[in-house]
């Protein structure tokens, strides 16, 4: 009897342990598929950054490119600016001689006229 009753607890250890081998099977294969899905996701995360850093430089090189523009139509405008503000003076300055010369003339013929 003792024989068969440590034959029995013999088969219900033998009978533990494989369900614990089993067990320790199926968890090794789940840590395998968590690895797994965790390189992909590092991988989809990877894709998103490139995408994102791509996109940022896409746009920097955008602002660099108006920026430029806007200088270079800011030059154009202050050039604008000035030509005018030439053509202005330059109208200013012959009115200017203009004036000085008829307030001149006008003089000379007062003068004249009283001699």
């Amino acid at each position: 009897m003792a024989e068969k009753d440590l034959e029995n607890r013999v088969s219900s250890l033998e009978k533990n342990f494989e369900v614990f081998v089993q067990e320790m099977r199926d968890f090794k294969d789940e840590m395998r598929d968590f690895k797994a899905e965790m390189r992909q996701q590092n991988e989809m995360r990877a894709a998103e950054i490139a995408r994102v850093d791509a996109k940022i430089e896409q746009l920097r090189e955008q602002r660099e490119k108006d920026n430029a523009k806007h200088e270079a139509d800011i030059k154009e405008l202050n050039q604008k600016i000035e030509d005018k503000f030439d053509k202005l003076s330059n109208q200013f300055h012959t009115t200017s001689i203009a004036t000085i010369l008829g307030v001149g003339a006008i003089v000379w013929a007062i003068v004249s006229a009283l001699k």
